[in-house]
Parts: structure tokens; sequence; C-alpha cells
């Protein structure tokens, strides 16, 4: 009768994980068999291009880790079955059983853990390819008033989110997607201080370093067009927090994003002025740099 049990456990978990994943990867595999994409020249990067690798990795590791999770418990099926049907003696088939048990708990909490991790990652850079896809979309509206719009620049080991060049200047756009505390107090919840040097957060967080990073971005950003366009370039640096306020309690003249595209057309306010065969120099150097997306593949019908 055992035996029966143990060739019947074996047989549903064949039938519930292995044929179904069996089929998953056959139509995986058919799924990657592609045609050439049509596209020769590199693609322009979009908004948030470097967030959305990132988050594509994360999940194949996301991947790679409930395989794990379901590989144990597979393990564990096949074990159940084999000492139900086992003709070994009882003490060693329970030893057996319970070294297994012990291994299993301890990987799938390792698993576990790290799994928790990586959401908790992958969580924060879909945000922030939100707040830098909103803050994108909002910019590209300037090309309507001679606006030149680049997004996502790498440059060395970071990158810059937005570059805006116009008559009106070159502007190095930081956009950082910070979640909003649900405390019942509208537009309270959903304000940033700036208090002429930190930025004071409704949940008590300070900080100054999303202005030092735009700061630097921006120095950074300033030497390199200076030395490919042979001409001193000034690069002003903007803070984007799209969807909050921006409170102002002490003078200071840096520049922040928020809300809506009226606050947006701020950048063209500001006092300098750019001849243009210098902004199509700029231009020039900003596309060749940041036109480096391959065009991906497209499967077959």
């Amino acid at each position: 009768m055992t035996n029966y049990l143990s060739i019947l456990l074996i047989a549903l978990v064949f039938l519930v994980i292995f044929l179904p994943t069996w089929v998953a990867l056959r139509r995986l595999k058919k799924d990657r068999a592609r045609k050439r994409s049509p596209l020769i020249a590199n693609l322009l990067r979009s908004p948030g291009e470097s967030l959305n690798e990132k988050i594509e990795k994360l999940r194949e590791k996301i991947d790679d880790r409930l395989i794990n999770i379901v590989s144990i418990f597979i393990g564990a099926a096949v074990l159940i079955g084999f000492c139900l049907g086992s003709k070994a003696n009882a003490p060693t088939t329970l030893f057996m059983f319970f070294v297994f048990l012990l291994v299993a708990t301890v990987v799938t909490l390792y698993n576990v853990r790290h799994l928790s991790v990586l959401w908790k990652t992958l969580h924060d850079y879909r945000l922030g390819h939100d707040a830098e896809l909103a803050v994108g979309q909002e910019l590209n509206h300037l090309m309507r008033d001679g606006y030149t719009i680049f997004h996502d620049f790498l440059f060395g080991k970071f990158n810059i989110d937005h570059i805006v060049v116009g008559p009106k200047g070159i502007f190095a756009v930081e956009t950082k997607g910070k979640g909003k505390p649900i405390r019942g107090m509208g537009k309270k919840d959903a304000t940033i201080e700036y208090d002429g040097k930190n930025l004071l957060f409704p949940d008590g967080y300070v900080s100054k370093e999303p202005i030092d990073q735009a700061k630097r971005q921006a120095q950074s950003l300033s030497k390199w067009l200076t030395s490919a366009v042979g001409e001193n370039i000034m690069v002003t640096p903007v803070l984007a927090f799209p969807g909050w306020y921006i409170k102002r309690t002490a003078p200071g003249n840096f520049l922040f994003l928020f809300g809506t595209y009226q606050n947006y057309k701020n950048l063209l306010c500001a006092q300098k002025s750019l001849d243009d065969q210098l902004i199509k120099r700029v231009c020039h150097q900003l596309e060749q740099k940041c036109r480096n997306v391959e065009p991906k593949a497209y499967k077959t019908n």
C-alpha cells in the first residue's frame, strides 16, 4: 500500500509542478526565437532607462530565489514519497527525513531573507523609475518652447536623470522618487521644507545630500561640455521631487521642480542666454553620448 501511495505522490508532484514548469520553459524557448530589428542606429535613452535595466536584472534574481524555494518543496515531496515507500529501517529513514528538513529550512529561510531585501529594492527602483518617467514627460513639453531634452545621461559611475538645453541655459535635473507618509494630514504630508541648506521631510528626515548630488552632477557636466565644445559652459543644477510641494523657509537660489507643468516652465525664466550655434554644438555632443541604446529584437509570430 505504501508503495502505491509513494508512486501516487510522486506522480502528483510531476503533474502539478514538473509538467507545468516544462510547458512554461518550452513556451519561453519558443518565444526567444526572434527576428532581427529593422532599426540600425542606436536609440536615445528614455527616462529611467538605467533604473529599468536594474529592475530587469533584479526580477531575474527574484525568479532565481523563487525557483530555489520551489525546488526545495519539490525535493520535500519526493523525499516524503521515498520515505513512505522505503523498505529501509525506520530510524534511518527518520534520520534522513530530519536532516533534509533541517537543510531545507535553513536554505528556505536564507532565500526568503534575500527575497525580502530584493522586493524592497525592487519597490525603491520602481518608485524611482516612475518619478523619472513623470519628470521626463513634463520636461518634454518644453520642446514646444525650443528646448532639447536628454534623459538618463550616463556619466562614468553615475547618471544624470535629465538634461535640458535651450535659449535660457543648460540644466542638469536630478529626480528623487520618495514615498509620502500616510497620516491623514493632507498637504502637510506632501511638503518638503528647504531652509537654504537642508531638506526637511515630513517624516522628520533631514538631508542635504540630494542638493549636493545635483550640484556635483552639474559641475561634472559643465567640465565635460567645456572640454567638448571648447567654450566655457555653465550648467545649472535642478532637483525634482514629482508629486511633492516645496516650502522655502529661508532664501536660496537653488531650483526645484515639482507638481505640474507650470512649475517646470520656471526653467524658461532663467537670466542666462545661449546663442543658437552654441546650443547646436552642445546638443550634438550630448546626443552622441546619449544615443547608446541598442534596438531590441522582436519575437516571431
